[in-house]
């Protein structure tokens, strides 16, 4: 993705963002709002991920789970989910993964495994949206709340790499 898709997917999907309720603030918000859109539960699982994906969606029957990297940031959790709640809102069905149903126990049926979805740093369009989509909304969240996001070493590294790659 060069710098014009950038600002080109920016533009597109900034009325998404705006439209977010005031409400939605901190990971208990952002579940209960995705399961409104959704219409069906959401339910949030701190894993300890492999080093990539940090994050996955899995679309089960009865719910959808978000699993996220439990031993990083409140900050890149709530980012996490937001990457894959932007998965959701975008109608994303892509990116299968099924080495993770192993952290959500062998009870998971192998017939879902292939409704994974998982968090993969901008290898395609959808990854690349829902990224973008992720930080907009971060953006409207930490306007909101008047507290600008502390930076990281996970963050500093992941920005230098995205925008490596949109040059």
């Amino acid at each position: 993705m060069n710098l014009r898709e950038l600002k080109r997917q920016r533009a597109a999907l900034q009325p998404v963002a705006d439209a977010l309720p005031a409400t939605v603030t901190d990971l208990e918000s952002i579940r209960a709002f995705l399961e409104e859109i959704r219409g069906r539960p959401v339910r949030l699982v701190p894993c300890s991920m492999p080093s990539e994906p940090s994050a996955a969606w899995l679309p089960v029957p009865e719910e959808d789970l978000i699993c996220y990297e439990r031993s990083t940031s409140p900050h890149h959790q709530r980012h996490l989910v937001l990457h894959e709640g932007a998965h959701m809102l975008l109608g994303h069905r892509s990116t299968a993964a099924a080495e993770l149903t192993g952290l959500l126990g062998p009870t998971l049926s192998p017939k879902f495994a292939g409704s994974l979805v998982c968090h993969r740093m901008f290898d395609d369009a959808e990854e690349s949206q829902a990224e973008v989509l992720a930080v907009l909304l971060e953006e409207r969240i930490d306007e909101r709340l008047r507290t600008p996001a502390s930076p990281n070493e996970f963050a500093s590294r992941n920005i230098d790499r995205f925008m490596s790659s949109v040059e």
